[in-house]
């Protein structure tokens, strides 16, 4: 296999990792298979255009964050812009790895040091981004208690209960 075939290889694999996602978006927009995103997707417009309070004040909004954590899973609220971010960060990182990779295999030398830097940046990127989700699903779960559960970390972490010094006599 000679060095084009591999260059060529390396583009191809490249554009694949950036093209795909958007082309497996759009087959499965085309199918009205997935009635559950559809009815989310309905629900959020309705929610948008306000037209929900008016037309029918006696729904309950299960969205809230009235529930308490045994009953409902609370996940953090995340932008958009942050998600596709995220998102990005990953596929450049992801594609650098890769491209690092059909290079060294190509060239060896001074490939193989990109390689594994590239690999480095994007594995502390994916634990750093893991830490970030977890202490949000945390924050999130907090917030979801009710009031009155949320004063009883006062009391957890209170000095109640922990031995106090008794008074010294001092002799005279």
């Amino acid at each position: 296999m000679n060095v084009t075939t591999l260059v060529f290889l390396g583009l191809a694999v490249v554009w694949a990792i950036v093209l795909l996602p958007e082309v497996v978006r759009k087959v499965a927009g085309g199918r009205h298979s997935d009635t559950i995103r559809s009815f989310n997707r309905q629900l959020s417009v309705l929610d948008r255009s306000g037209g929900r309070e008016a037309s029918a004040p006696n729904v309950i909004d299960l969205r809230t964050r009235n529930a308490t954590p045994a009953t409902a899973r609370v996940a953090p609220v995340v932008p958009a812009s942050v998600r596709k971010r995220r998102q990005d960060v990953i596929m450049v990182l992801g594609s650098a790895a890769v491209l690092t990779l059909l290079c060294t295999v190509a060239f060896g030398g001074v490939f193989l040091v990109l390689h594994l830097i590239a690999d480095v940046l994007l594995v502390t990127y994916l634990v750093l981004l893991n830490q970030a989700n977890q202490a949000g699903h945390a924050a999130a779960a907090r917030q979801a208690r009710p009031a009155w559960e949320r004063g009883q970390d006062d009391l957890r972490t209170a000095t109640v209960g922990r031995a106090t010094p008794a008074p010294r006599r001092v002799a005279n």
